[in-house]
This record gives structure tokens, C-alpha cells and sequence, in this order.
């Protein structure tokens, strides 16, 4: 049911004191148009017109808001200017707590880069946390970890919210961790603090208002359960969503990185043929799942893409009854994929754990590819072919009508707000989007 807000609502829900030029009729529009029933709403305002005033406004107005911009930079202009935003970022952006622990007693030592130098590391981030590739550290293994389940929000909705950990579980993580075995290895532990990544993560997923960049949107979209529906979703700098996608669902295999897993890795020249390609992709999808010891999730694939994509791997032709795949589908596939993966226990413990982490990521990235490749092949091309001295050293390749999964998000929440400085034709930008308004959706 469509939520009708008055306009006074909407006016006095705005964050400043006084409007800009133009501000306050936007406002108007955007509420009379929500209020007749579009779900879809593209603002086009120059740079300074104050957009982010017009999204806080809306998004307080409705009760629930997702933001998303294109970089943290802007993520961070948000959370400054309006302090009622939960930032959400990715697990790059914050030190693992475990190997904290290591570095501030002198302790740290890295076997992957050989040194026990915090500054010459790149593994110290929760992206190379050990709760990733030791199966003790993984779930309630590590005792920093914290669960969304764990959060509750005060004073829900009003400008005095509070996302915080409940006072009875922060005992009950204080006792376990006084136990925790990873405290022997220090004389004088630190007290418990939750581990900085989850933390700002499920604040940010219970609070009434939060704020991510595109990146770490795309990649929580698997989990259904984790992203609530929300009244409002804001889509800031729209005219790089597009990129954005095709960057998290293009795909780019480059002979320097694969020979660190393989060493003798080489790449054949099939030059912009796609199914040349998509042959040597499930060939190396095989060949690195064999090399860390997933052999039987070798089988599954084959035996999954049969039946849902009539792809059968011996005759490497597409059965004639192929099913054809949702975007919201292959959304939910690449989270049954990461659930598939972390829980073969056939690791090689002759890799590093660093690099087997690594390698995890990009076979999850290879194997979501190859699905999109199969279950739309008309809608993937290969976008670049480099070669240095004749030999081909990286091939990308991409959708290419991302709208379909631009979809998919755009009806995450019932209202959207679409915003750029830059959009330039609004009709070719509804169709990239995947949205038309001659179904009176888009204003």
C-alpha cells in the first residue's frame, strides 16, 4: 500500500534552516508524485543544488531510508553534514582485531609477505581476517565477532535513535572471551570491543537511516534476510550505477594475478569470442577448485548448471530447453555459492591462508560469471583483449544491458529517489535502468 505524507510533513523534515533556490518545490513535487503512486523518482539538479538535503528530507519523512553514493569519500561527506546516517563499508576499510592483538605486543608476523611489519603488510584487514580461512576462528569462533541479531535500535525513527549491542550479550561476549584460547598468546589481553566491520555493519542494517557505497550495496544484496525492506532507497550519482554494475558483475582475468595460484597459468588467444572463452573459464574454474582441494564442488557445478541452465559441460553446447534465469535469482546464487565454498573442508594447507583467501574471492567471482554468461549468453560480450609481444595477458568481459540487474535493485524498496547532475537523456537513462515510465511508475 502506498504511504501518503502530506506535504508539511515533508517540508518540515528538512535538515537546514533555510531552503536554497528551487529546493522547496522540489520537495513538493517529489511528495505529490510519490503521493500519486509512482514508485520511481529521477532528480536532475546541478552540482550545489543541495540533493543530498532533498534525499535526507524524503528519507526522514518516509521513516526508512537506504542511501547509496558512488565512493566513501561521499559516504563520509553524508555522515558529517547529517549525523542520523549508519555508514556502511567494506571489510578492506578496517584492522582485524585478531592480528591487532598480534601487532600492539610485537607479536604480528605474516607468513604470506614473509615480514612482521604492520606497515609492509596488506594482509592486517578484516578482508584477510582468520575467521575467513581458519575453520576455528570461523562463526562464533572468533570471539570479536558480533551478530546482527545482537544489535536493537532506541528510540527507533526520532532524532535521538541509538543503535547499540544489548546490555545482556555484551556480558555473555565479555565471559567468552575471557576464555578465548587466542588470549594465551598475551600476558596482559585487551578488554572485549566487537570487531569493527560487523559492527558498523549491523548498526548500519538496523538503524532507520544508512548510508553505503554501491560496492558493498551490490555485495549485500545477496542476503535477503540481512537487507529489510525499507520505505525509501536513494540512489546518489545514478549516472554511475551502470558502471558500477558492470564493474561488479564484469569479469577481468589477467595473467599476473592467476599465476600466483598457478604458476604455469597461460591464456589462450580466442580474441573476442565468447564461447571460446567461456570454454577456457570453466576450464580454469575446474582446474583451481582441483588445485585447493574442492574436487567434489567441481561435480556440483557441473551437475547444477545441467539442470538450471541446460548447460551440459561434456557436449559444451546449451540444451534446447534452457531455462531462462531472473536477476533476483542470480543474485540469490552467488550467496549459495559462498555457503558452497566455505564449508568444503578439503583445503590445501600447502597454500597460505592469505592467499587462499584470495583465491576463494575470485573463484566466487569466476564461477557468478560463468553463470551469467549461461544463463544470458546474448547479453555478455568480451569487452577487451590485451596482449603484450603477441601474447594475450588480460581478457575482460562484461553484460551488456546491465539494466536487468539495475533492476533488481531499484525495487529493493517501494519508493526510489534517482539522482544525478549529469543525466542528460532522461528516456535513455529510464531504459538503462530497467524502468519505463509509460507503466506511470517514473516521474
Amino acid at each position: 500500500m502506498n504511504k501518503v505524507v502530506s506535504v508539511n510533513d515533508y517540508l518540515k523534515n528538512f535538515p537546514h534552516t533555510s531552503f536554497r533556490s528551487n529546493q522547496e518545490q522540489v520537495i513538493e513535487q517529489v511528495c505529490n508524485a510519490f503521493n500519486s503512486g509512482y514508485k520511481y523518482i529521477i532528480l536532475e539538479a546541478p552540482t550545489g543544488f543541495g540533493k543530498s538535503a532533498i534525499a535526507i528530507t524524503i528519507a526522514r519523512a518516509l521513516g526508512s531510508s537506504y542511501i547509496c553514493t558512488a565512493t566513501k569519500d561521499l559516504q563520509t561527506q553524508y555522515t558529517n553534514d547529517y549525523k542520523l546516517l549508519k555508514v556502511a563499508k567494506g571489510k578492506s576499510n578496517f584492522l582485524c582485531r585478531v592480528k591487532e592483538d598480534f601487532i600492539e605486543k610485537g607479536k604480528y608476523f605474516c607468513t604470506s609477505c614473509n615480514s612482521g611489519s604492520e606497515n609492509e603488510c596488506r594482509h592486517t584487514s578484516c578482508e584477510y581476517g582468520p575467521c575467513l580461512s581458519d575453520q576455528s576462528m570461523e562463526g562464533t569462533g572468533c570471539k570479536y565477532r558480533t551478530f546482527i541479531n545482537d544489535y536493537k535500535t532506541d528510540n527507533k525513527g526520532k532524532e535521538n535513535e541509538r543503535t547499540l549491542i544489548n546490555r545482556e550479550k555484551i556480558e555473555y561476549y565479555k565471559t567468552e572471551y575471557s576464555n578465548w584460547i587466542h588470549l594465551k598468546n598475551f600476558d596482559t589481553p585487551r578488554e572485549w570491543n566487537p570487531c569493527y566491520y560487523f559492527d558498523q555493519l549491523f548498526q548500519a542494517l538496523k538503524a532507520s537511516h544508512s548510508i553505503f557505497n554501491y560496492s558493498i550495496f551490490l555485495s549485500l544484496l545477496t542476503n535477503k534476510n540481512m537487507m529489510q525492506q525499507r520505505e525509501l532507497l536513494v540512489l546518489d550519482e545514478a549516472h554511475l550505477l551502470e558502471t558500477e554494475i558492470v564493474k561488479f558483475r564484469g569479469l577481468s582475468i589477467s595473467k599476473k594475478r592467476w599465476r600466483r595460484y598457478i604458476p604455469k597459468f597461460k591464456m589462450v588467444d580466442y580474441g573476442y569470442d565468447l564461447d571460446g572463452w567461456l570454454d577456457f573459464l570453466l576450464d580454469l574454474e575446474e582446474t583451481i577448485l582441483k588445485l585447493i582441494g574442492y574436487d567434489s564442488l567441481v561435480y556440483t557445478l557441473v551437475k547444477e548448471r545441467k539442470v538450471k541452465y541446460g548447460y551440459d559441460s561434456k557436449r559444451k553446447a546449451k540444451a534446447r530447453n534452457k531455462r531462462i534465469v531472473s536477476a533476483s535469482e542470480l543474485f540469490e546464487d552467488d550467496s549459495s555459492l559462498e555457503i558452497d565454498i566455505k564449508s568444503e573442508s578439503g583445503k590445501n594447507l600447502h597454500i597460505h591462508k592469505e592467499l587462499l583467501i584470495d583465491i576463494v574471492q575470485d573463484i566466487e567471482k569466476l564461477t557468478r560469471t560463468i553463470n551469467n554468461i549461461l544463463s544470458s549468453p546474448k547479453n555478455w560480450i568480451v569487452s577487451e583483449v590485451h596482449k603484450e609481444n603477441y601474447d594475450v595477458v588480460r581478457v575482460e568481459l562484461k553484460p551488456l544491458d546491465p539494466s536487468k540487474y539495475i533492476r533488481t535493485i531499484v525495487e529493493k524498496c517501494p519508493k526510489t529517489l534517482i539522482m544525478s547532475a549529469t543525466i542528460l537523456n532522461h528516456k535513455t537513462f529510464e531504459k538503462n535502468l530497467g524502468i519505463d515510465s509509460e507503466e506511470n511508475k517514473t516521474k
